[in-house]
């Protein structure tokens, strides 16, 4: 019996995303007594679930750990997600607005306050 139940935990997480999103979230609130509370937006959890881990549990911990204690403010945000497992090509849709939306709305936004 015990052999099923270790083939269940250590399977890859790519085959398991509500583990995935639990391990996650568990790891993240584990860590509050020893560093500030964080919690992750839902767009970075959103990129842990998709991401294709290579894997099983120990290789989301890691990334985890480094989150709660690389990160300084409380929201863990897609950026930090991308940063910590080095993704670069993440599609702008649903996860970032593109650099030329952003600045437009800046711009908007700057020139109805100077007036």
């Amino acid at each position: 019996m015990t052999p099923i139940i270790l083939l269940a935990i250590l399977s890859i997480l790519v085959e398991r995303k509500v583990d995935t999103y639990r391990l996650a979230s568990r790891w993240v609130s584990c860590q509050k007594n020893k560093y500030p509370s964080k919690h992750l937006d839902p767009p970075a959890m959103t990129l842990l679930l998709d991401y294709h881990w290579p894997g099983n549990v120990r290789e989301l911990r890691n990334p985890m750990e480094k989150l709660v204690v690389m990160i300084d403010g409380e929201v863990i945000t897609p950026g930090d997600v991308c940063r910590i497992l080095r993704i670069e090509d993440v599609p702008l849709e649903g996860v970032f607005r593109p650099l030329k939306e952003v600045r437009e709305e800046f711009e908007r936004e700057y020139i109805l306050g100077l007036l």
